[in-house]
């Protein structure tokens, strides 16, 4: 689970993962913020995780990118 609450403490950016990375629910109020499962960029629109040079599926369970 991640979770991001400034001085405030109001929440605005919590998430969880099941074990390949799929995102199960998720608080998002900011627009800037698409960073995930082990801090990798997320690509919600095409349900892909970008882990800096290949791009993982979790909906495979594989990446789908070569080295």
């Amino acid at each position: 689970m991640l979770l991001h609450a400034p001085l405030n403490k109001i929440v605005v950016f919590s998430a969880s993962y099941d074990a390949w990375g799929t995102p199960f629910t998720t608080t998002n109020k900011t627009p800037w913020l698409r960073r995930g499962y082990c801090l990798h960029e997320h690509w919600p629109k095409f349900g892909l995780i970008d882990m800096n040079g290949r791009f993982y599926d979790p909906q495979l369970a594989r990446f789908i990118t070569n080295k």
